[in-house]
C-alpha cells in the first residue's frame, strides 16, 4: 500500500497545511521541553511575565493582555503554579476585588534555568540563516497583521 501523496488547490492552500504542520512540531517540541519543567507553554508565558515585570505586582487582567494564548484562562493558570509555588497571590490592599500576582523567588529559579536553556530551542531552527530567519519574522507578522 502507497502513501498517498498531498494534493493542494494551490500554493495558498499549500502555505495553510504547511504552517499546521510547522504549528503541531513545534507545539510538540515545545511540550517536551516544558514538561521536563512540570510546566505548561502557558504557564511559563505567565512565567516569564511577571518575572519581567518583577518586583512589581501585575492583576490577572494584565497579565492576560501580555499573554501569547488571549484565550488561556489566565486565573487557572496563575492558581496552578500557585499551587507549584512559584507565584504568589494576594488582595489589592486599594480594590479588595482585585489579586495582585508576583512570582516568588523559586519562580524566578525556574525562569533563570529555563532561559538557561533557550540556546538549545533556538537550534531547533538551525538549519535558518539569520537573515532567513528575520524574513520569517517579518511574514508572519504580516499574516499576522490582519
Amino acid at each position: 500500500m502507497s502513501i498517498r501523496k498531498q494534493v493542494y488547490f494551490n500554493e495558498h492552500h499549500r502555505l495553510r497545511v504547511q504552517l499546521l504542520r510547522s504549528s503541531y512540531w513545534i507545539r510538540g517540541k515545545f511540550k517536551r521541553f516544558f514538561d521536563e519543567f512540570d510546566l505548561t507553554q502557558q504557564q511559563f508565558n505567565v512565567l516569564s511575565i511577571l518575572e519581567y515585570h518583577h518586583p512589581s505586582y501585575l492583576t490577572t487582567k494584565t497579565i492576560s493582555k501580555y499573554m501569547l494564548d488571549h484565550h488561556a484562562d489566565t486565573s487557572r493558570v496563575v492558581d496552578r503554579l500557585v499551587m507549584k509555588q512559584y507565584v504568589s497571590k494576594e488582595k489589592d490592599p486599594t480594590d479588595q476585588r482585585l489579586v495582585q500576582i508576583i512570582i516568588t523567588d523559586s519562580g524566578l529559579a525556574l525562569v533563570k534555568k529555563i532561559y538557561d536553556q533557550f540556546p538549545d530551542i533556538d537550534g531547533w531552527t538551525g538549519k535558518l540563516t539569520e537573515q532567513e530567519v528575520s524574513q520569517l519574522i517579518q511574514l508572519l507578522k504580516k499574516l499576522g497583521d490582519q
